[in-house]
């Protein structure tokens, strides 16, 4: 629920993070633990949750994350905390709550 764009409210958006003033107090402000913990360990907990990748309790909410444009808000959340890594990981370990269409796959092999 707290995902938005831009979350911390910067002025200039063509800014390195290196280069943002003050990003931490930003980072404080706008960006809570509870979100800055689910951000990071999602993924994480989801694997160890019991659910099977056909469980519909899993997909549903990791679609809405993960196809919606609220990826790209958790994407920022992550730029900001310096840990877009672990964001490759959490992609990684949630692979195998989805199945891949036909479609995609025909359209990602040709």
């Amino acid at each position: 629920r707290e995902l938005k764009f831009n979350i911390c409210e910067l002025r200039d958006s063509s800014l390195l993070n290196k280069d943002i003033p003050n990003l931490l107090d930003a980072i404080s402000a706008h960006i809570s633990e509870a979100l800055q913990y689910s951000s990071l360990f999602w993924s994480g907990h989801l694997l160890k949750s019991g659910l099977k990748g056909g469980d519909e309790d899993a997909k549903a909410p990791v679609s809405v994350l993960l196809t919606s444009v609220k990826a790209l808000f958790w994407l920022e959340v992550l730029s900001l905390l310096n840990m877009v890594s672990q964001g490759v990981v959490a992609l990684q370990e949630s692979t195998g709550f989805f199945a891949v269409s036909f479609f995609a796959l025909k359209y990602y092999t040709n």
